[in-house]
């Protein structure tokens, strides 16, 4: 066919590309306790985007979530919000309604469709675990109670106390994990003055609990052993020594004591 300038003709751009989207928050295999929102990423170049509809399923009980309670009688789209329609956009959905259950994993998958008609061909999944329940962490050492003899690091004494030491797990089902071991350790019976890892002294006057340091990496059993705390430690004075654990999903234990 030969344009003659000035004649009347009708323009086009074929766009056969098909779009393509990907769901980035929660991170693939992240655990997490708490889910206000679903988003990503999509490009619908050259056409633009048209939609973004996702699919949100609970992998561990076989269900889908259709805007307002799970189902199991088919698969239910959901649509996405995002804001421009070309280059690389972010898309979102507000997920503050979703009902998850702790323990349980959950998959997206994003679905995009351009202007011109184009469908993602592949759409990809990520996965997720949802998880709620707190870790446990527990003191062995110093142990509980009045015991006697008493503890004492005087070069005669049969029961020295030159760490402190427990442990820690995370439970539920699909737990992720201890991430963090805390210890705090009090002075007298008013447990006002609290140790300092950093000084390495009973130097911290406050009502609250001081929690000195995260205790190093392997948690089952744990120990804490700075080296200037037993020396610190005087005869005939109370201690109280706390913990308490974190989970790789963010959940925090309340404390545990043992005086």
């Amino acid at each position: 066919t030969v344009f003659t300038p000035g004649g009347n003709y009708n323009g086009f751009v074929v766009d056969a590309t098909p779009p393509v989207s990907l769901s980035t928050l929660p991170s693939s295999a992240a655990f997490v306790n708490a889910v206000p929102t679903l988003s990503g990423t999509a490009n619908g170049d050259l056409a633009g985007l048209s939609k973004v509809e996702l699919t949100l399923y609970d992998q561990t009980a076989n269900l889908y979530w259709d805007g307002t309670q799970w189902i199991a009688q088919s698969i239910s789209t959901l649509p996405a919000s995002f804001g421009v329609q070309t280059g690389t956009v972010t898309w979102t959905f507000d997920a503050s309604g979703v009902t998850f259950t702790s323990g349980r994993r959950y998959g997206v998958t994003s679905k995009a469709s351009d202007s011109a008609g184009n469908v993602e061909a592949a759409p990809v999944s990520t996965a997720f675990t949802f998880a709620t329940q707190a870790p446990s962490a527990a003191i062995s050492k110093p142990q509980p109670g009045a015991l006697t003899p008493a503890y004492s690091n005087n070069a005669e004494s049969a029961r020295t106390l030159t760490a402190l030491s427990g442990t820690a797990a995370d439970g539920g089902a699909n737990p992720s994990g201890v991430s963090e071991v805390w210890v705090a350790v009090a002075s007298g019976a008013a447990s006002g003055s609290w140790w300092s890892d950093a000084s390495g002294a009973f130097n911290v006057s406050q009502a609250a609990i001081f929690w000195t340091s995260a205790v190093p990496a392997g948690f089952n059993p744990w120990t804490y052993n700075k080296a200037s705390l037993a020396p610190a430690l005087a005869d005939g004075n109370l201690y109280t020594a706390f913990t308490r654990a974190r989970d790789t999903a963010g959940n925090l234990q309340g404390y545990v004591v043992n005086p």
